[in-house]
């Protein structure tokens, strides 16, 4: 049988890398399986990501650390009708608001003048096209691809636990 029905849920975690940028993220995600049709199951839920780089600048004199945090909704088509039913492809989009955070500091310990934290928050979208392969009847572990205005040309591996 399915390992996917209409009215589960999953949540879990995730790591993150991306090609682009060359750094690591955070995630966490939660879904609520919604109506099933013939072709396969709408998801409906929360994701969120965090990912914090540190960069030598100003001939090595001083550090730019720059931190994104983002969340949102995200909606995603679950195939889960296949003939290896252990085996969910998804694609599906998430969309909400991230926060940049970027600070400077001297190597000696000051900041250097003229350049303050600066935060700002945008609008967050991330396209994505993944795969969910259950080991057991509850657990999973997932595979998300996907790029974005924020995470660019990213690959996530992570786990799910369905309840």
């Amino acid at each position: 049988g399915q390992y996917l029905y209409e009215g589960n849920n999953s949540a879990g975690f995730s790591v993150g890398y991306s090609v682009r940028s060359k750094i690591l993220s955070y995630g966490i995600n939660y879904e609520h399986f919604l109506s099933q049709s013939t072709a396969g199951l709408f998801g409906l839920g929360l994701s969120a990501r965090y990912n914090t780089n540190s960069e030598d600048i100003l001939d090595n004199s001083a550090k730019l650390k720059t931190t994104n945090i983002s969340g949102g909704l995200q909606l995603n088509f679950h195939f889960n009708t296949l003939d290896a039913p252990e085996l969910i492809p998804f694609g599906g989009i998430v969309l909400g608001y991230n926060n940049a955070g970027t600070s400077y500091k001297f190597n000696s310990g000051g900041t250097p003048a003229g350049y303050d934290e600066i935060h700002k928050g945008q609008v967050y979208f991330f396209g994505q096209a993944g795969l969910r392969y259950f080991f057991s009847r509850n657990a999973a572990v997932i595979l998300i691809l996907g790029t974005g205005n924020t995470y660019k040309s990213a690959i996530d591996l992570g786990f799910d636990f369905k309840f």
